[in-house]
């Protein structure tokens, strides 16, 4: 029996996820493009995120600076520096694409590094950082890196990504000043109609400065505030990360699969009934070609449960199980799982 988290189940589409690691090379490859000394704000501090803000450490060291937003955050990490030593907290370094503990110790040590709302407290010597994280809170002004999942690769493209002065003409975007003391917003409004303002593309502006972009897509217009870097490029005042902490339907089959066959039972640890009776969720569509029970006709423990609670499933399980392709793969899903997923349950 596996138990597995089948948070993505909550959509009413099975749509592929882009990889967090790439994800998150893609957001620091982005950062580098900030001009110097600019605040980015990582407001969402739940569990999970820890893995985006090691990576960040990894790639800008000393140049950068990391300043806690609240008490929690900080007592997260307090917890860390008393109730664990260098060997036990390293235990927990189990990617080996970044080191958690000189990230724990730099989080630590830095006891003057912190955000109360009214100004940064900071004290490093002669060097300045080049760029500042400030966790769930920060000042005015702050570059938003928020998180992102149900996304399209060409609307992630359009909406999100840094657009050169050039692009932004050829897509006929409204580009508007904002004055200093609205800088301090993270604005994105939608079917909002443009009236009296001014298409700056060909005036002479200031590193730093930030603008208002107007511009339309799938015939919504939609409002999104930039920083104009050194290169003319017009860089998002909120970052998107795509960015997941569960796995996606093409991953858990995929994890499943690597048993080989082998597997008696799948039990999902994350479901409802609307999955059941709305959506179409259940382990012998999603699995049951992939275990033991469903190759002999044999009935699974969850669909079981739910069957004598709820009655039939709203999708009967020999219906497909379709991948929504949000973002481009070199094979597609239905071809790589051909040979399991439409085999005939007696071979």
């Amino acid at each position: 029996m596996i138990y597995l988290d089948t948070t993505f189940n909550y959509r009413s589409s099975n749509p592929n996820i882009k990889n967090n690691f790439s994800s998150i090379e893609s957001l620091l490859q982005q950062i580098e493009m900030y001009p110097p000394q600019t605040h980015f704000l990582l407001p969402d501090i739940v569990s999970g995120f820890e893995d985006v803000w090691c990576r960040i450490n990894d790639r800008f060291g000393d140049s950068c600076v990391f300043l806690f937003g609240s008490g929690d955050v900080k007592r997260r990490f307090d917890s860390l520096k008393t109730g664990a030593n260098e060997k036990s907290v390293e235990e927990l370094n189990y990617k080996p694409n970044y080191s958690f503990w000189p990230f724990v110790k730099k989080i630590n040590g830095q006891t003057h590094q912190f955000w109360n709302g009214a100004g940064v407290k900071y004290e490093s010597g002669n060097v300045e950082p080049t760029y500042y994280f400030h966790l769930h809170k920060g000042p005015p002004g702050c570059v938003f890196i928020r998180y992102y999942i149900n996304v399209d690769d060409f609307s992630f493209d359009y909406i999100c990504s840094p657009k050169t002065q050039q692009q932004l003409i050829q897509e006929n975007a409204i580009i508007s000043a904002i004055p200093k003391g609205d800088q301090d917003k993270d604005v994105v409004f939608f079917d909002r109609i443009s009236k009296n303002r001014t298409d700056l593309s060909s005036a002479s502006v200031s590193v730093g400065d930030h603008f208002e972009v107007i511009r339309t897509h799938n015939g919504n217009q939609f409002s999104r505030q930039y920083v104009r870097n050194s290169d003319g490029v017009y860089l998002p005042k909120t970052i998107r990360l795509i960015y997941s902490r569960h796995s996606s339907c093409e991953e858990t089959i995929k994890f499943v699969m690597m048993f080989n066959g082998n597997v008696k039972d799948v039990y999902p640890i994350t479901e409802s009934v609307k999955t059941w009776k709305k959506l179409g969720f259940s382990v012998a569509r999603y699995y049951g070609k992939l275990c033991r029970a469903g190759k002999g006709n044999g009935t699974f423990a969850y669909d079981s449960e739910m069957f004598e609670r709820f009655g039939y499933c709203c999708i009967d399980s020999d219906e497909p199980v379709k991948i929504c392709l949000n973002w481009p793969v070199k094979v597609p899903f239905e071809h790589y799982f051909s040979d399991v997923l439409n085999a005939d349950d007696s071979s």
